[in-house]
């Protein structure tokens, strides 16, 4: 009896857990061309065609904060995983996203079923959207607070997820939503607070054919929208913020190298956008991931160099890992010379320079000092990058002689020398 009173007086002392109190979140989505993604999956079958992938699928999309433990299986064993660093897709494991798990099945629609019967301090609807997914549509989900995004596509009348991490790496899978009533779920990974988020991924049947129509119109305009670009510099950034945003966010490189190219002709850099032109989809991704957070970039001129020291910073990165493609290599040489041999180098010059003036000015002097250097490969380049510029070394040949490279190089360091100290003369003169 003494026991039972104990166990009563210990209940009521109990208290109940908090009930989760996260924000609202609201879930942005913008129906896009599918086509990056569908070229990512696996090959379409012989004779595939927009028809045989059957109709525009209508999904439902809900959101929850949860305070329990996963379900299902983890998303890395799922997924195919294309890496931040090399751009290949592969089976494998993301660090990110380890915790992550996919639910499907019955157990996903009973989890979702109850879910709206659950104490509210286990669980908690956050928003929901709908969106849809055809042979001509794609999805991209996304919201700011806290930032995630993923894009839902069709591919031979499979719906598949690709989900971008915070680390760059992009994993790809099919959850399972073929027919209508099946049901998703993906568990983020958890907070330090154990709090984590859920998304509740549903198949509400095909859509309309009217509301499929509206969709396609504005998947081509967006992009069209991306893929155009101006040439003048706004008067505010906003229009820039907007489309910082936009390739920090996009995914895969046929959205991805538009949305660069875009602030690139924006921001006045030609070079760049020729560097732009010739990255592969690992370098451009690199790119994206260094780009100015929101409400980084500086207002007026100063946003072209603030944009430019971004990307030439990830340009060294790339340079590092020895993992620059063909084509971008070529290109570099064209506009580095000999300091793309040396990326450590070119990060120091990123760094120290205030300005594009300032960067131009040191590259010259690191190509004039390379004509010096014991790598032919090294002094060829520099010669050949000089020259496009108008600097010319009287007598040097980057093949020739040390004695006769010396000779020359003095000669001219003396002329740059006796040039400097009349015109600073001059100057002080006036």
């Amino acid at each position: 009896m003494r026991r039972f009173a104990l166990l009563c007086l210990l209940a009521s002392c109990a208290t109940a857990p908090e009930p989760l109190a996260e924000p609202p979140l609201r879930i942005d989505v913008q129906s896009l061309q599918p086509g990056w993604l569908t070229n990512l999956l696996a090959p379409a079958a012989t004779g595939s065609s927009a028809a045989s992938a059957g109709p525009t699928s209508q999904l439902r999309i809900v959101a929850f904060a949860v305070r329990e433990e996963p379900l299902g299986q983890p998303a890395q064993d799922l997924a195919t995983v294309i890496t931040a660093t090399n751009g290949t897709p592969f089976p494998g494991a993301s660090s990110t996203l380890r915790t992550s798990r996919v639910l499907t099945g019955d157990p996903a629609k009973e989890w979702a079923r109850a879910a709206a019967e659950r104490p509210d301090f286990e669980v908690q609807e956050l928003g929901r959207a709908e969106a849809l997914v055809g042979p001509e549509l794609a999805a991209r989900i996304a919201s700011n607070a806290p930032p995630f995004h993923f894009t839902l596509a069709n591919r031979d009348g499979v719906i598949h997820l690709a989900l971008q991490s915070a680390a760059g790496d992009l994993l790809t899978f099919a959850p399972e939503l073929r027919r209508t009533g099946d049901t998703a779920i993906l568990w983020m990974p958890a907070r330090d607070d154990g709090i984590r988020l859920a998304f509740c991924f549903e198949h509400s049947g095909a859509a309309e054919p009217a509301a499929v129509s509206t969709a396609i119109t504005a998947a081509k305009t967006t992009t069209q929208a991306t893929e155009a670009a101006t040439t003048t510099m706004p008067a505010a950034n906003e229009t820039i913020e907007r489309q910082l945003a936009l390739a920090r966010s996009a995914i895969g490189e046929q959205n991805r190298r538009p949305a660069l190219l875009a602030l690139a002709r924006r921001l006045q850099q030609p070079e760049l956008e020729d560097v732009l032109l010739c990255a592969d989809e690992a370098a451009l991704l690199t790119i994206a991931t260094q780009l100015p957070a929101a409400g980084e970039l500086p207002v007026g001129p100063e946003a072209s160099w603030a944009f430019a020291r971004k990307v030439w910073t990830a340009i060294a990165m790339v340079l590092q890992r020895d993992s620059a493609s063909p084509a971008l290599r070529a290109s570099l040489l064209r506009h580095l010379g000999a300091v793309y041999y040396d990326p450590t180098t070119l990060e120091l010059l990123v760094q120290a320079a205030n300005g594009e003036a300032a960067m131009a000015a040191a590259l010259q002097d690191e190509n004039l000092t390379a004509l010096g250097d014991r790598s032919t490969a090294s002094r060829v380049r520099a010669k050949e990058w000089l020259a496009a510029r108008g600097v010319v070394v009287p007598g040097y040949d980057p093949l020739g002689a040390l004695a006769s490279r010396q000779r020359a190089l003095r000669a001219h360091a003396a002329q740059a020398a006796t040039q400097a100290a009349a015109t600073g003369a001059a100057e002080a003169g006036r």
